[in-house]
């Protein structure tokens, strides 16, 4: 069901971000792990509505694995603005605000505020093609605690190499 969902949300970030006139969407993944066994850590897709600006609207997801076993994978879906400089080697500066979804199960969903800052690099290949690299930070208000130990804050610390495309 998880994958199902976050593939629904990930298809209406392109759809809405191509309808509003996105000049670039990009994104990318992380994996996790060792000994053997890798998994995917997190991931990323952005979209930019001026990519010839210095600071613009940028409209971001990310799939977040649980941090702990005892935690539900989240995603989350923010606004904000991107601050870049550069031309062909771009630095990125990127920050936004919006939700932290868990508990993926229609039922038992659980949304809480979000906020998201991040630095990136992206590097274009042609005129079109872009290599993208990210790392940021979410913090979240826990929508609920598991034990009195626990901090009222959430914090994930999601990173990605990946690519981007300028339409």
């Amino acid at each position: 069901m998880y994958r199902i969902l976050a593939l629904a949300v990930i298809a209406s970030v392109l759809a809405l971000g191509s309808a509003m006139g996105s000049p670039i969407i990009g994104g990318g993944a992380s994996v996790a792990g060792g000994e053997g066994e890798w998994s995917l850590a997190s991931f990323e897709l952005y979209s930019d509505w001026d990519e010839n600006a210095m600071l613009t609207g940028r409209m971001g997801i990310s799939c977040l694995p649980p941090l702990f076993p005892q935690e539900p994978p989240a995603i989350y879906l923010g606004l904000g603005m991107r601050l870049a400089l550069g031309e062909s080697i771009r630095g990125i500066l990127f920050g936004s605000a919006g939700a932290l979804i868990e508990n993926l199960a229609f039922q038992d969903t659980k949304a809480s505020l979000a906020s998201q800052a991040g630095v990136g690099l992206s590097i274009a290949v042609s005129e079109h093609l872009g290599v993208y690299m990210s790392y940021s930070f979410v913090t979240a208000a826990r929508s609920e605690k598991l034990n009195q130990e626990d901090s009222p804050i959430k914090l994930y610390f999601p990173w990605s190499i990946g690519m981007t495309w300028r339409l």
